[in-house]
């Protein structure tokens, strides 16, 4: 398994949806997971259990610079609307 389909994996299986679940279990996880790569991390807290994370990585050569930016929460998975029925349970991932 590709390390892209792991850390995907790893990350939906983490709840983090609005009002329900906060970000920092997927904010812990990514924080980690820099650190470990050798990112310089700095996190700081937006609201209480919502951090927001900037991560930078030192290259030996310079070059042009790459920007990712997103979002830790999700909407919730049972909102109340009749339509929405999952077929699996959207946190545990399946690759097909």
């Amino acid at each position: 398994m590709s390390l892209a389909i792991k850390i995907l994996k790893d990350i939906i299986s983490i709840p983090s949806q609005v009002g329900i679940n906060p970000e920092k279990d997927v904010a812990d996880y990514f924080i980690k997971l820099f650190n470990e790569k050798g990112f310089d991390v700095k996190v700081f807290e937006f609201a209480k259990n919502r951090p927001n994370i900037i991560a930078r990585y030192k290259f030996s050569k310079p070059g042009p610079k790459v920007i990712f930016n997103g979002h830790m929460d999700t909407k919730p998975a049972e909102n109340g609307e009749e339509n929405v029925k999952w077929k699996t349970n959207p946190f545990l991932p399946v690759v097909l």
